[in-house]
């Protein structure tokens, strides 16, 4: 459990249209009292569904970072992506190395951090990008 500092949770997604295709992504982060302190939402490039969660992670970390938060909640609902982000035996010739390894290294900068899977049925980024 994250104690002390600055809590800061990040949820965060990405969505690709086909696999492989163009993706975007967006995330949202938000104080220990659930309110909003800074969003994000872009569109990247092209890959598959893994590329754009893992990028969706990556961008809400290195926000996360720019403004001082030490204590760093992830929310997911990729499990694909939080069992590699935690798989300290992941070889180093996978596809997304270098971006699985950027996110394991920025998370250094945290005091403290949690990873967490959550259940969702639709990516908040669709719903956002709809309703923008």
């Amino acid at each position: 459990m994250l104690v002390g500092g600055l809590l800061a949770k990040l949820n965060s997604d990405g969505t690709c249209s086909g696999n492989p295709g163009p993706f975007a992504v967006g995330g949202i982060i938000r104080d220990q009292n659930g309110n909003w302190i800074k969003g994000f939402l872009g569109f990247i490039g092209h890959g598959t569904a893994l590329k754009a969660e893992l990028w969706a992670i990556s961008v809400g970390i290195k926000l996360a970072i720019t403004l001082n938060c030490n204590l760093l909640w992830i929310e997911t609902d990729s499990l694909l992506v939080l069992n590699l982000l935690k798989d300290n035996s992941l070889s180093n010739l996978h596809e997304y190395w270098s971006l699985i390894s950027y996110c394991r290294f920025a998370l250094q900068n945290f005091d403290d951090f949690q990873l967490s899977h959550t259940f969702r049925e639709v990516p908040f980024v669709v719903l956002f990008h709809r309703t923008s």
